[in-house]
């Protein structure tokens, strides 16, 4: 008796092709600005223009407010973390006076 293989569908190998950052966290600006301590506003403004931030929403028109849904990927926002801290890791923020 042969044993039979299953052969993958199309929605398979492609799942098996996608990067690994494909199951990263997504963080919302209400998420950011609760762990920041800001405003929703100022988080939303840090990440719209960063590389690989989502943004969706319709074309903005005359007659109509802007409304968008942000969502930012983990590494986007270590990235920029580490990019725009005013102290680097393992760098003292002072030096001590004798």
């Amino acid at each position: 008796m042969e044993a039979r293989v299953r052969r993958k569908s199309s929605s398979e190998e492609n799942r098996d092709q996608r990067p690994a950052y494909d199951n990263e966290r997504y963080w919302t600006p209400k998420e950011i600005a609760a762990l920041l301590r800001v405003s929703v506003d100022f988080a939303a403004r840090l990440f719209e223009n960063e590389p690989g931030v989502v943004i969706l929403g319709r074309p903005v028109s005359d007659r109509r407010r802007r409304y968008r849904t942000l969502r930012v990927p983990d590494h986007v926002f270590q990235r920029v973390l580490t990019e725009r801290s005013l102290f680097k890791v393992n760098q003292t923020p002072y030096t001590k006076r004798p």
